[in-house]
């Protein structure tokens, strides 16, 4: 933040490596939106993340399957959102999923996919459950 606002005093700081420049006054969106292409956290990702909407998981049980749908796919992950109240320990006993593409990709699937076990996750699924 500046009280600097001239054209050339803004280069200046630009010339220093400073990205990113607010000039007062300013409102709490304008704070936010600097606040979040400054710290644009996509940029700092290992893996890029796609979204294919429509894509379902399905986690293969001993004796059930639980549906969800893919948020997003990465190199190193899945990110899937699973509806139930308390399915985090149903999960745990899976080792293998099944995705499920939609139409527009002619439901094309990818069947019992096996789970690699990562710490703080659910047999490398990362999980959010709505109630």
């Amino acid at each position: 933040m500046t009280s600097e606002s001239s054209k050339k005093k803004i280069n200046d700081i630009k010339a220093l490596g400073i990205s990113y420049v607010l000039n007062p006054p300013f409102n709490s969106m304008q704070l936010r939106s600097v606040i979040l292409d400054a710290c644009d956290l996509r940029t700092r990702r290992a893996h890029k993340r796609i979204n294919i909407p429509g894509t379902q998981v399905i986690a293969h049980l001993d004796h059930d399957d639980i549906s969800g749908e893919i948020i997003n796919i990465s190199e190193s992950g899945i990110l899937c959102d699973f509806v139930g109240k308390d399915i985090n320990s149903e999960l745990i006993n899976s080792t293998h999923i099944s995705l499920v593409f939609p139409p527009s990709l002619d439901n094309t699937s990818i069947r019992n996919i096996f789970m690699q076990t990562a710490e703080g996750k659910c047999n490398g699924l990362e999980r959010r459950n709505v109630p």
